[in-house]
């Protein structure tokens, strides 16, 4: 068997195992993966104690996208156009540095540079690295391989070819001064913004919600920003998310949509709430935990425009028109399908072109 295809078979079984750890329910017939699952459920539900965001029905939404995604299949018809390139590329030491704020956010960005028959470098974050730890070792014991392809590192990476890093919005500029001599993307969280036409089902407009709300609104795919025609009342989109109430018994969460609601009620900024999140019409993409921005618009062909100029600066688009190309469906913007994903294919281009040099 090929080392692409060890590794697509890796990243498969691995994706199975997620699947029982999404459903709570125990392997059967494979010890290893069922001794895997004990340990890992048992992570879930203790992660919240080292980091408050991750909680395990959080955790088990992010397994379920990323078993969706792991399918042989899946896998297989995203990376089959870029087999030439890949057979005739020469493996590099890359460096994974993330900054996770949603759970597993960085392990597509991992399958990704394994794929390309990368060795991968991760830097573990503190707060993130028990369940990254437990499913590399996971794999490591499916493949064996895998021990010298995957290394983890929780202080200083060693030498590497290239490095991938997530930039925080407050960096100063030391760290990509610090990364200038690496081959590296260093990228921004982007946000991501939903398009409304105004025709959309109350059950639509809901499961909007689980597109801004779910992993409290501060993932890579989480929608920030929500386009509503001028007819379009909004108290209507608050009204529909009653379902997700139970975000306001979240203490973090809470904390920041009291701080910006008081700050709001201060100022005398109007805005929209239903008791646990707020929408405020504003032009910018990016909103505070707590809130979501919308703006209205009276052209589509003109807002079609604005989005297309813009389209460097977010993660995705979620509508049920068909103007947009690569959008989303309503309530699927944390389950993308690989070739859905924008980022993966400027990250292939990274590791390809790296592959040449």
């Amino acid at each position: 068997m090929s080392r692409l295809r060890k590794t697509i078979s890796t990243l498969a079984t691995t994706g199975m195992l997620f699947h029982h750890l999404a459903k709570e329910q125990a392997p059967e017939g494979d010890p290893r993966m069922a001794e895997y699952f004990s340990r890992i459920n048992r992570q879930i539900n203790e992660e919240y104690l080292f980091n408050a965001w991750f909680t395990p029905y959080q955790i088990r939404i992010a397994l379920q996208s990323l078993a969706m995604s792991l399918q042989q299949r899946h896998i297989e018809n995203w990376i089959t156009p870029y087999l030439h390139k890949i057979a005739s590329s020469s493996p590099r030491r890359v460096a994974l540095i993330p900054k996770p704020t949603a759970p597993m956010e960085e392990f597509r960005e991992m399958a990704t540079i394994l794929l390309t028959g990368n060795t991968l470098l991760l830097r573990l974050v503190p707060e993130n690295k028990r369940i990254i730890k437990t499913v590399v070792e996971f794999m490591q014991a499916v493949d064996p391989d895998m021990g010298y392809m995957i290394n983890l590192y929780e202080e200083k990476l060693p030498d590497f070819d290239a490095v991938i890093a997530t930039r925080a919005h407050n960096d100063k500029g030391y760290f990509k001064a610090y990364l200038q001599k690496y081959p590296h993307w260093l990228r921004h969280k982007l946000p991501g913004i939903a398009v409304l036409s105004g025709n959309e089902t109350d059950e639509q407009v809901q499961k909007l919600g689980m597109d801004v709300l779910l992993y409290f609104g501060l993932a890579e795919h989480s929608i920030s920003k929500i386009f509503i025609p001028n007819d379009l009342k909004p108290d209507r989109i608050v009204n529909n998310w009653q379902v997700y109430s139970y975000l306001g018994d979240h203490d973090k969460y809470r904390n920041n949509y009291d701080y910006h609601k008081s700050i709001y009620l201060v100022n005398r900024i109007p805005f929209y709430d239903n008791g646990f999140v707020m929408l405020k019409e504003d032009k910018a993409n990016i909103s505070p935990t707590g809130v979501v921005y919308f703006e209205y618009y009276d052209n589509q062909e003109q807002l079609q425009h604005r989005i297309r100029k813009m389209e460097e600066a977010i993660s995705c688009v979620v509508s049920e028109t068909n103007s947009y190309e690569n959008a989303l469906p309503i309530g699927k913007s944390h389950f993308p399908r690989w070739d859905q994903w924008r980022l993966g294919y400027k990250l292939l281009e990274f590791l390809l072109e790296q592959a040449k040099a």
